[in-house]
């Protein structure tokens, strides 16, 4: 039996009862926040935007296009490679995060009007896309996305089983919480998430912050979750502080995606952000693996040395292939990683992760 659970028993049968229903109705209202969020990644990939025909390159305070591909869109366009992207339906252009504001408002039921300057010349275009099912049929195939969502979906099913099994023990809650917050990661945000997000009931649209906040703290949730399973490491304190980098990420990243998800005008006026959250959960990931060492070093049983071998193998198994993912994003931003066969492998053999974490948080007692 867990602390959590002997804690439960000493309780009042009543106060227990109740502690008991208020647990199930909160990770009611959660399981709803991620499943929503993921079923609404999932259908911006299904109802896609057709490729507008370049890769955009981001140099120091300007967008251009690169590897403008012939006879498409914005080919047909008058728009060649090297031209530079200065405005997208009204949204000045200036950064990565402003060209993010116009892939996230997309709405295929209005041209997307693109001002850019050829050859010197400032010129204007309006380009129609499609989208929907259709798209998605007839469109490139992009089997590493299958795989990921895939994936996804399977570690968000890991994360509900233990939410619900363990709604009373706090290190699996913690587990459970790290499971859903990778089940809902995005390396790049689809087209078309403001324009649907907006269009939900403002309840589930609130809702879904929680889990939009969560996916960028991946490594300090793992970090909190070694501090505090098999066994306590840190006092709560200690814990605490240490998370403040943390805290201060989560809320820059909130930040930012308030001033991306407004209404058109000027840039954005948000950096680039996305290396210093790789950096600041690569220190916290680090650190949660140092902490495991350490149980595997305390490891007192052969069951609790068995458990933890195998959150060591999900770990490891976890970070080289989230670091090979990554990695090929960085090495060509703007492209689509998920058209290789590598990323669909990678993916797949990422599933280890949730199935020891689920075992080793179910097994434990």
């Amino acid at each position: 039996m867990g602390e959590d659970d002997r804690t439960l028993t000493r309780l009042p049968e009543g106060a227990a009862r109740l502690a008991s229903a208020l647990a199930r109705i909160g990770l009611i209202v959660l399981a709803i926040g991620y499943s929503g969020y993921l079923a609404l990644l999932v259908t911006c990939d299904l109802l896609r935007v057709s490729p507008i025909g370049f890769v955009p390159r981001f140099d120091s305070g300007s967008v251009t296009a690169g590897n403008v591909q012939p006879g498409s869109t914005v080919a047909r366009a008058g728009l060649e490679t090297g031209d530079r992207i200065t405005r997208a339906n009204g949204h000045v252009i200036e950064g990565r995060t402003d060209w993010e504001w116009v892939r996230v408002h997309l709405d295929p039921s209005q041209p997307l009007e693109i001002e850019f300057t050829h050859g010197g010349q400032l010129s204007t275009t309006s380009l129609l896309l499609t989208s929907g099912l259709g798209q998605w049929q007839t469109g490139a195939p992009r089997p590493g996305l299958l795989a990921f969502r895939l994936a996804q979906i399977v570690t968000l099913g890991f994360a509900l089983v233990v939410a619900f099994r363990r709604p009373l023990q706090s290190s699996a809650l913690l587990g459970a919480l790290l499971l859903a917050s990778t089940a809902t990661v995005s390396l790049v945000l689809p087209m078309r998430l403001v324009s649907f997000w907006h269009s939900l009931p403002s309840p589930l649209a609130a809702l879904l912050w929680v889990p939009f906040a969560t996916t960028v703290a991946v490594g300090p949730l793992l970090f909190v979750f070694f501090a505090v399973f098999p066994r306590r490491r840190a006092s709560a304190a200690t814990v605490s502080a240490a998370l403040v980098p943390a805290a201060l990420m989560v809320g820059w990243h909130l930040y930012g995606w308030s001033r991306i998800a407004r209404a058109p005008g000027p840039p954005t006026g948000v950096p680039d952000w996305n290396a210093w959250i790789f950096a600041v959960n690569v220190v916290y990931g680090a650190v949660a693996v140092g902490l495991l060492l350490m149980h595997r070093r305390a490891a007192a049983t052969p069951t609790e040395r068995r458990r933890i071998h195998v959150l060591t193998l999900g770990v490891i198994v976890g970070v080289v292939a989230g670091a090979a993912v990554v990695g090929a994003y960085w090495r060509n931003p703007g492209a689509d990683i998920f058209a290789t066969l590598t990323v669909t492998v990678l993916v797949l053999i990422f599933l280890a992760v949730p199935a020891s974490f689920a075992y080793a948080i179910l097994r434990h007692r």
